[in-house]
């Protein structure tokens, strides 16, 4: 779970987002290591700790790392996110308590963990799939559809085609005790037709 008295500060402010928003949020600090690390699993890291055993796959890893620069500027970010809030993954551990780390790994761009949440409560709008990366000639990997709680914890990124797209997490009916329904990319306006918003 998010806490919002570290990262925002005000007491006041901290409890309302936390009465606003539903129990789904994860651990920020194992969302930005699962980020950083899924980047460098692509470029071909080869990982030592128990943890990153667990989460990647060294078959195909290499001694020489090549990042691109967008990779090496979402790193920087997210290494800078990590020492504002003081994290420490316990890397010793071999699982992450991630809703959404089946569909994170599929991803073909990942997402950066911001410090607020922002939930949809009810979506009130027509299907939008969800994709695996920042182009709709990706994989779907996902859909909103009418009733859903959508929570967006994510940055949103531009991508090729020039426009924004923003990273959700969706829940079926607004049920915190249902499983993760999915997750993925739109660039959607889905926050714009919701019966509630919070956060």
């Amino acid at each position: 779970m998010v806490s919002f008295g570290r990262v925002i500060g005000g007491p006041l402010l901290s409890g309302l987002m936390l009465l606003a928003l539903p129990v789904w949020a994860d651990d920020i600090c194992e969302d930005h290591w699962l980020t950083r690390n899924a980047i460098f699993d692509r470029a071909g890291h080869c990982f030592g700790s128990p943890l990153g055993q667990a989460i990647f796959d060294n078959s195909d890893c290499t001694a020489s790392l090549s990042l691109s620069k967008r990779d090496e500027s979402s790193i920087a970010e997210i290494r800078a996110f990590e020492r504002e809030l003081g994290c420490k993954v316990d890397t010793s551990k071999t699982a992450l308590s991630l809703s959404d780390l089946s569909v994170r790994l599929r991803l073909a761009a990942f997402p950066i963990r911001d410090i607020f949440e922002s939930g949809c409560i009810g979506y009130l709008g027509e299907t939008v799939p969800l994709f695996a990366g920042l182009t709709g000639s990706s994989a779907q990997v996902g859909a909103i559809t009418r009733g859903d709680f959508v929570l967006s914890s994510h940055l949103s990124r531009q991508g090729a085609d020039g426009r924004m797209w923003s990273y959700y997490t969706i829940w079926p009916n607004g049920n915190g005790t249902a499983a993760m329904k999915g997750a993925g990319w739109t660039p959607a306006p889905v926050f714009s037709t919701c019966r509630q918003v919070a956060g």
